[in-house]
């Protein structure tokens, strides 16, 4: 990585906009399984590492499921409902939201199968701090998690490394609005944090580099805000996604998927179109051929990496949560009551 710092001049995206495919395929795999949920809605969904058990988070609290026959392996304790729930750094440990009412909590570490409590990560910038809405980030190579508060000025992005899970180095979000969202590079050596101004900072965290900044552009007249990081599989793309503020007034300009290759100086690559009702989730495809999001409208896109059009799959409920299965082979769309599974293939 450069030890400059990079502005990446954006170029505006209207006309991008209209890269849109209308030809993008609508035909539905079939599912392969149906999950019904005894705690519904699921406000978070992911799988074990080993592609066994699927988590999601409830009204009441967070469940464990075995992915072959949706039974329930493990209900945590009630008062854990959020929107954070992730096997970390394993299929052994989940991570999920700490009790909102807790002061100077932020994340809760549990054994998988036994439900017991391992450790409530401390907020170490200010004991007496309650949390809102959280916002997190874990690497793939279970080296490193970060977390901080969404859209809270003078809140750090905190680091966070397994199996002790001491503090680590901490970093403030530049700017007015705090963070908006969070990534951690597969290596665990890069966040990504979103801020204010069209503006992504890539921090490295094992040099000295100066960070790297990313920019982009929203349409004339958008009123849309990023809320969506990932990092691809190799750690040398970045996708972004946005929820759309004022869905009801049509005409506004709505901006697609964009997706920066790390290693090629430019504007971001637009993917997937306009998005009506802004992407609520991004889930990458192992193999980073692909990126699923669910766009607000009953429907879970898979969006070529490389572009071109979508494979659209329809689904009963407008929220809708996709997370590919480790081997790529399963798409489990969280929607409502139940947790749909898909060949995506098929």
């Amino acid at each position: 990585m450069t030890k400059a710092i990079i502005f990446r001049h954006a170029q505006p995206l209207a006309g991008a906009l209209l890269l849109f495919c209308s030809l993008a395929s609508s035909a539905r795999p079939a599912v392969a399984a149906d999950i019904s949920l005894s705690d519904p809605p699921a406000w978070d969904v992911n799988w074990s590492p080993d592609g066994k058990n699927l988590a999601y988070c409830g009204t009441q609290s967070c469940h464990v499921l075995n992915e072959a026959t949706g039974k329930t392996i493990t209900n945590l304790p009630d008062g854990l409902a959020g929107q954070i729930i992730h096997f970390f750094p394993g299929a052994e440990t989940l991570v999920t939201d700490a009790p909102g009412n807790i002061p100077g909590q932020v994340l809760t570490v549990w054994e998988a199968k036994s439900g017991k409590l391992q450790t409530a990560l401390p907020w170490p910038h200010d004991p007496h701090f309650r949390f809102g809405e959280r916002i997190a980030a874990f690497s793939a190579n279970g080296a490193r998690l970060a977390v901080t508060q969404l859209q809270a000025p003078g809140q750090p992005a905190q680091l966070y490394m397994p199996p002790a899970y001491k503090p680590g180095p901490a970093f403030m979000p530049p700017g007015k609005l705090g963070a908006l969202a969070l990534a951690l590079s597969p290596d665990g050596n890069t966040l990504a944090m979103a801020v204010d101004n069209g503006r992504i900072i890539l921090q490295p965290l094992d040099s000295a580099t100066s960070p790297v900044v990313l920019h982009y552009q929203l349409p004339p007249g958008s009123v849309a805000v990023l809320t969506q990081l990932a990092f691809n599989p190799d750690g040398n793309a970045l996708a972004a996604s946005f929820s759309s503020v004022g869905n009801g007034s049509p005409g506004w300009p709505r901006p697609p998927l964009l997706l920066w290759h790390l290693a090629q100086p430019g504007p971001p690559q637009p993917l997937c179109g306009a998005q009506p009702s802004g992407a609520s989730r991004l889930s990458w495809r192992p193999d980073g051929d692909s990126i699923a999001i669910a766009n607000g409208e009953g429907a879970v896109e898979i969006c070529p990496a490389g572009g071109g059009a979508p494979r659209i799959i329809h689904v009963p409920d407008g929220w809708a949560i996709p997370a590919f299965s480790p081997d790529g082979q399963q798409l489990a769309v969280a929607i409502d009551s139940e947790i749909l599974l898909f060949k995506p293939d098929t």
